[in-house]
């Protein structure tokens, strides 16, 4: 499960840096973004408006400049700071807050160090979340002094502001990136989702197709050897009946795990693997039934079934083939020489399986036993129950 919350290490990470190759923004988000710098324009006019005529000239000259000077920094920091290196979003901000902190030396006013709000609001961008509360913080505690100093009284509604800014602030901060982990929680399930579901109907088709080709295979030949030593037409035409048959079905099991509603039965299992040993010319020795078979555990085993007879007939070159089976366990012997897939279960028939099985808590083994090769499929004595549905 994804979760959203934040911890206390997370308020210390330094923000995602924006690619520098991000696509360019459309011509509505240009214009806001003007009509903000606009705003912040008009705001910052308010400092030169109230230091009166009798303001000296090289005073207000410094003041205008120093103005100019913040908002054109406030922009591009906003701008270029997030495709920054940490210590230049470091020295973007001290240069922010300098510009800041000359305002009320050049108004008078201790008051004006409201305006590092800009400031503040560029840290909590660029700078990880404890830090930038450090930041704002700091910015209060500095105006606290320099309005006591300056204007001999402490201007609280100020400080208020700017404390109130810096909570407000770095709380929507951490809104939006848990916003945007969510998102990109939520992007990396659905390409998980569609990697398991191409992964499924891989695995699905090698099982389908894997089975029904080998014993196509095997009694195309039969038949192609009747015809060349002169067979009775009808033997050779019941082979070739049962080829279309083995097609017409395999077609409905590839169309049928496409649409991830075929299942495998133990017992249609047992019944093709006994025709595909015998038209393979193996002698076979299998239970007539997979009665015996845990319910829960029958159609697992059933895929078990069918790709081990298949791995037998395509690999093994064996003379005889035996299938025994319990409740908990499925078992396929032979006596041929096999194969490397047969002794260490590399093979994506193999691999799969082996995936079908862990799910219902089952294990599969492969060796070599008694001159020939074992597959055996095992599980738990008891059902294993899943996790989701223990929970409740």
């Amino acid at each position: 499960m994804v979760s959203a919350e934040l911890n206390g290490s997370d308020l210390w990470q330094w923000p995602l840096d924006r690619p520098r190759d991000e696509p360019r923004q459309s011509w509505t988000a240009r214009l806001r973004g003007w009509i903000v710098v606009i705003a912040l324009g008009v705001l910052l006019v308010q400092p030169a408006t109230r230091m009166g005529p009798d303001a000296s000239g090289p005073r207000m000259a410094l003041l205008i400049a120093d103005l100019a000077a913040y908002l054109v920094s406030f922009v591009l920091v906003s701008r270029i700071g997030p495709r920054s290196s940490r210590p230049a979003r470091v020295l973007m901000i001290v240069w922010l807050l300098l510009l800041g902190l000359a305002l009320p030396f050049l108004t008078g006013e201790g008051d004006s160090l409201v305006y590092l709000a800009f400031a503040i609001v560029a840290a909590v961008m660029l700078l990880p979340v404890q830090v930038s509360r450090l930041v704002g913080l700091g910015s209060a505690l500095a105006q606290v002094v320099l309005t006591r100093v300056l204007d001999g009284e402490v201007h609280w509604t100020g400080t208020t502001l700017l404390v109130l800014l810096t909570l407000s602030v770095s709380l929507i901060f951490l809104l939006t990136r848990a916003v945007a982990q969510l998102k990109a929680a939520r992007e990396a399930l659905v390409h998980q989702v569609v990697a398991d579901e191409r992964a499924r109907v891989a695995r699905d088709l090698h099982d389908v197709l894997g089975h029904s080709v080998a014993v196509i295979t095997v009694k195309s030949g039969l038949a192609r050897r009747m015809l060349e030593t002169g067979a009775e037409p009808a033997a050779v035409a019941a082979e070739v009946r049962d080829i279309e048959e083995l097609s017409r079905t395999a077609l409905g099991d590839i169309r049928s795990t496409v649409l991830d509603t075929r299942s495998s039965s133990l017992d249609d299992e047992l019944a093709s693997a006994r025709m595909a040993l015998r038209a393979a010319g193996i002698a076979e020795t299998l239970p007539d039934s997979g009665d015996e078979v845990r319910a829960d555990l029958r159609d697992v085993f059933g895929y078990v079934l069918r790709e081990g007879v298949t791995n037998v007939i395509k690999h093994s070159g064996a003379r005889s083939c035996t299938v025994r089976i319990g409740p908990n366990w499925l078992e396929i012997q032979d006596d041929g020489r096999g194969g490397r897939f047969a002794v260490a279960g590399s093979g994506y028939g193999l691999l799969s399986l082996g995936e079908r099985l862990r799910a219902v808590g089952a294990t599969l083994e492969s060796s070599r036993a008694r001159g020939g090769f074992r597959l055996r499929a095992e599980a738990p004595a008891e059902p294993v129950i899943p996790r989701a549905a223990a929970g409740h």
